[in-house]
């Protein structure tokens, strides 16, 4: 079995990432949509920007400690990826994030921070 990553990764809209600061979790719409918050590994984050964020600005990265988190983390295969991807099972507490940096997704699909 593979180790798992000390940290995971979730680019989130600044404007989500604001309200979560006056508030004690992290939350998306995907929670209540598909029952999970879509996270990746380090190696990973570079597709995810290209596949589903060219071309967009406002966002920020986050940096993850998954033992922080304190809800089920489970590694599911995404359709048509061929890999695993780290899904958060609940809301993610501000105090796991342990990194937010303002990024920007350009028209090639590269994170410019």
């Amino acid at each position: 079995m593979q180790a798992r990553p000390h940290r995971i990764l979730h680019i989130a809209t600044r404007t989500d990432w604001k309200a979560a600061a006056s508030s004690s979790d992290y939350t998306v719409a995907t929670l209540e949509t598909e029952g999970f918050i879509h996270c990746a590994e380090p190696g990973q984050i570079d597709g995810v920007a290209a596949r589903y964020f060219r071309g967009c600005s406002e966002l920020v990265l986050l940096e993850v400690d998954p033992d922080r988190v304190g809800v089920r983390i489970v590694w599911e295969e995404s359709a048509g990826a061929g890999q695993t991807y780290p899904h958060v099972y609940g809301p993610i507490p501000v105090a796991a994030v342990t990194s937010a940096t303002d990024i920007t997704v350009d028209a090639e699909g590269v994170i410019r921070h």
